[in-house]
């Protein structure tokens, strides 16, 4: 298959490693990247006032001439289908001059976060959302409440996170390492008032308690049982911390309204115990005490840490399982590629219906029931 894919394709970032997983699965990938301004309040404070501005009232600025870019490559070349990863400064003529272009090329939209909430989209993807095929999300309420057909798309696929297995597995750790990165408690992630209250309450519960994440600078606590790093980990050395800590931790994003997060998948797959908020999507995912550990509150929390850091044979149970999870049903990249090419396959094409779907009628389903 020809795929153009448009996205942010930072390097190690996941947009990066699903056009990787598209090449390794046979497909000839063509790569439109651009550089994203979505990505919070740390990178939108580094922007110009003007593109900062646009941004706050939805209309973003294409500064790289995506649009442009998009529309000369239909021009140049045969594409059987179009990826495009949250791309908010994408607009609906330049989806529909690819579309007229590239009338056999199936038209997919994907994002990882929540595209129902307005600060995660813009005017223009608003605009350009009826126009794809397929929509595939990782938030099941996008699809059961029908949040994103009100918006206009076609048909909702949802598609819980996955991890890269080629960076998220069980690596060896000397003494070195654990020092480096390693903890009785960890969480690796950005600053929030309830995260950071959680973290003490463990600490003053007698815990010891390690934090690798951005904006943590916020937190005016201490706490001797609390070390509080002030910087950010990836790549090898975020496997590193999850292979060299006892429990890791998995707290949801209230404000983006949060079920499950790269998290979720990652710590499992690196074969970490991962302790995490309980949630109706974690308690899909994994079997509570059994491939993973769930809490509510903290006295919840704090309950189970004490427990399971007192249990090497039942920690080490509970994380290898829930690695088997993640490898037997399928929550690699490849195999959520797989599934969601499926769908897009599956779909109907936008010649086979009507611009507008039939007041009440779904068109939504979940890429694990398509594959």
């Amino acid at each position: 298959m020809d795929i153009l894919y448009v996205g942010e394709l930072t390097p190690n970032t996941r947009c990066e490693q699903r056009l990787r997983v598209f090449r390794d699965l046979g497909h000839d990938v063509t790569a439109l990247p651009f550089r994203s301004i979505l990505d919070g309040p740390h990178q939108e404070r580094r922007l110009p006032p003007v593109p900062r501005v646009m941004n706050k009232l939805g209309f973003p600025l294409d500064s790289e001439n995506v649009n442009t870019a998009l529309v000369n490559m239909a021009t140049r070349s045969r594409f059987d289908l179009l990826w495009v990863e949250k791309a908010p400064v994408l607009r609906a003529h330049a989806i529909e001059s690819f579309a007229r272009l590239q009338p056999q090329a199936r038209l997919v939209y994907f994002s990882e976060d929540d595209m129902a909430l307005r600060h995660n989209g813009s005017f223009w993807f608003r605009g350009a959302l009826p126009l794809y095929d397929v929509v595939v999300t990782t938030k099941l309420r996008n699809l059961v409440d029908g949040e994103l057909e009100a918006l206009g798309a076609q048909r909702v696929v949802y598609e819980p996170k996955t991890f890269d297995p080629k960076l998220h597995r069980p690596i060896d750790v000397d003494a070195n390492t654990t020092e480096k990165f390693g903890a009785d408690v960890l969480f690796v992630g950005t600053y929030e008032r309830e995260r950071a209250a959680s973290c003490l309450n463990l600490a003053r519960a007698g815990i010891s308690v390690r934090v690798f994440g951005m904006g943590w600078q916020r937190f005016g606590e201490s706490h001797p049982n609390l070390r509080v790093e002030g910087r950010a980990i990836g790549g090898d050395d975020y496997v590193a911390a999850l292979c060299s800590s006892k429990i890791a931790l998995g707290f949801l994003r209230r404000a983006s309204r949060d079920e499950h997060t790269d998290r979720s998948v990652e710590i499992p797959a690196c074969g970490g115990f991962m302790l995490a908020e309980r949630s109706s999507e974690h308690l899909e995912l994994f079997r509570d005490h059994r491939e993973a550990v769930f809490f509510d509150g903290d006295d919840e929390l704090i309950g189970h840490v004490e427990r399971y850091l007192g249990d090497d044979e039942a920690r080490r149970s509970i994380a290898a399982a829930g690695r088997r999870r993640c490898l037997d049903s399928g929550y690699d990249h490849a195999s959520a590629c797989r599934r969601m090419l499926a769908a897009a396959s599956g779909a109907p094409h936008r010649s086979e219906r009507d611009a507008r779907p039939v007041a009440g009628e779904r068109h939504s389903t979940t890429s694990r029931e398509v594959a």
